[in-house]
């Protein structure tokens, strides 16, 4: 991929189509890409309970799954 293209792809994922010719600054990019890096973190910080809650689509990994039984997945069985 050249550079160029690069660039604009990274535009659209932050601010959507044709972001390249809207005269945002690089420094904007960066900053709402980060936006969406810490949001997405902070999913990971919320129960599997209230996952389930605010998203009914929600699909829990393994790990949550055994996590949600108690402090060892074996504690349910």
């Amino acid at each position: 991929m050249k550079d160029k293209k690069f660039i604009e792809e990274v535009f659209e994922i932050a601010f959507g189509d044709n972001a390249i010719n809207r005269n945002f600054e690089y420094e904007e990019v960066i900053a709402e890409l980060k936006k969406f890096s810490d949001d997405a973190l902070k999913w990971d910080d919320i129960p599997y309970v209230d996952k389930v809650r605010l998203d009914p689509n929600f699909e829990p990994t393994d790990q949550e799954m055994m996590s949600s039984f108690g402090t060892k997945w074996h504690d349910a069985l």
